[in-house]
């Protein structure tokens, strides 16, 4: 992985976040107080509402045009987490410079309502800022947290108390990856999973949600930055995880491994950084630096069939997801916004930053 290109791109992930999140506003009306509460907008976990990348629309656009206007700033610090919203609280990590922090704030103002400390301040390598990598989950009233070095941790929603907290290097073996913890906790059932990249069946763990106390340990491959998710595949609900060589679906109450499909040859790692993407029935994405791949995941009476449906180098070269819709998928090929074809991995078109060349597919 290059590193280099995964500060570029998460810094401009965090420039958006910091004007999201960055005090209130002055010129605040406050008819504007209810923007963020409405039904539907709670944004739990990164990959959205239902876990599966899909906003639910919410009626923004049902008038014809929207328009964007900024009403608050609040200056934070540097991170490369996502912001999440439940029950009208933003809640995001960060760090002052001397300690990483998770904070809620307001939706409607800003004001901070409280702040957890996670750690002394994690220290980027020179290729990376400072601060947290993982974007925290919520569920249940209780907001689950991954440190840059392993802090895993559960504290309260609505007051920032710890319930629980863990080190995974330390109890458990994990491996830091080079640049930080960066996986999503997944809750699934009553489990909590993260990709750990372990020695001795240590790549995925599973921790009791309510206590903290280790369910379940799976897989010996290495893991990077990728995060697991739970999608409906052949009518049941899986643990779908990326790890450096394969792509895997797991029972999530026992860690069983139900399918295991090497995604790159040899001893060689690759999606690094991918998150597995639903598309279609069955379909499952992972897009990288070199390309991007589908994966058709089918039930049959022994078990599961895996195929690579196919491999392009029409999305790659970025670490921004890539959206299925009705067809296509919507993504980036280095700095060029593109439209795929999601049966056969061709670009449909390509966009072209003003002053800048053709990029080569």
């Amino acid at each position: 992985m290059n590193r280099k290109k995964l500060a570029s791109i998460c810094l401009v992930l965090l420039a958006v976040a910091r004007v999201a999140v960055a005090g209130p506003d002055p010129e605040l009306r406050a008819e504007r107080s209810n923007t963020l509460s409405r039904e539907g907008a709670d944004w739990p976990v990164w990959s959205g509402p239902e876990g599966n990348l899909t906003s639910l629309g919410n009626g923004v656009f049902d008038g014809g045009s929207f328009g964007l206007e900024r009403v608050w700033k609040r200056p934070l610090g540097s991170a490369y987490s996502g912001i999440l919203v439940v029950d009208g609280r933003l809640t995001t990590t960060f760090s002052d410079g001397e300690s990483d922090f998770l904070a809620a704030l307001d939706a409607s103002t800003g004001a901070e309502q409280w702040r957890y400390r996670i750690s002394d301040v994690h220290k980027g390598d020179g290729n990376t800022d400072d601060g947290p990598l993982a974007t925290p989950t919520i569920d249940g009233g209780v907001v689950y947290g991954l440190g840059a070095r392993g802090e895993l941790f559960a504290v309260s929603l609505e007051d920032g108390k710890e319930r629980w907290r863990l080190d995974l290097v330390a109890d458990f073996g994990a491996v830091k990856p080079g640049a930080g913890f960066a996986t999503a906790p997944t809750v699934i059932g009553d489990l909590l999973v993260v990709e750990t990249g372990g020695a001795d069946g240590r790549s995925l763990s599973a921790f009791d949600r309510e206590t903290g106390v280790l369910r379940w340990t799976t897989g010996n491959d290495p893991v990077v930055y990728q995060s697991p998710m739970a999608l409906d595949l052949g009518g049941e609900t899986l643990l779908v995880a990326v790890t450096s060589r394969s792509l895997l679906g797991l029972a999530p109450e026992t860690g069983e491994v139900l399918w295991r499909h090497q995604h790159t040859e040899g001893d060689g790692r690759g999606f690094g950084a991918a998150q597995p993407v639903p598309v279609g029935e069955g379909g499952i994405l992972l897009t990288d630096h070199p390309a991007s791949a589908l994966f058709q995941v089918s039930k049959t009476a022994e078990g599961y069939k895996v195929e690579e449906a196919w491999r392009s180098r029409a999305l790659r070269g970025t670490f921004a997801i890539p959206a299925p819709y009705e067809g296509h998928l919507y993504g980036f090929s280095g700095n060029f916004l593109t439209c795929v074809d999601a049966e056969t991995g061709k670009a449909v078109w390509k966009s072209r930053p003003p002053g800048e060349g053709d990029l080569v597919l």
